[in-house]
């Protein structure tokens, strides 16, 4: 397994064009589903997984703030990118 399905989900390099803000959003919105899915349809069974998926999208966000969003912003873009 690739860290990006560990942490995400699924394979990223199908990415590799996306612009940096909207990659972060991204990866930040497929950690949630992942969370979602290890902790509802796996109850909770791979507890380092389910951490290690949290940390990332913490840092996701933190890269997101230095770029000059705040939480406001970064919600209303992971609405716009829900899709992804």
């Amino acid at each position: 397994m690739t860290k990006a399905v560990y942490l995400y989900g699924t394979d990223l390099k199908g990415y590799s064009d996306t612009p940096y803000a909207d990659m972060l959003l991204t990866k930040i919105n497929m950690g949630q589903l992942l969370l979602d899915t290890l902790v509802r349809n796996e109850s909770m069974e791979d507890y380092r997984r389910i951490n290690d998926v949290v940390k990332a999208t913490k840092f996701n966000r933190e890269l997101l703030y230095e770029l000059g969003f705040d939480d406001p912003a970064i919600a209303t873009k992971l609405k716009e990118h829900n899709g992804f």
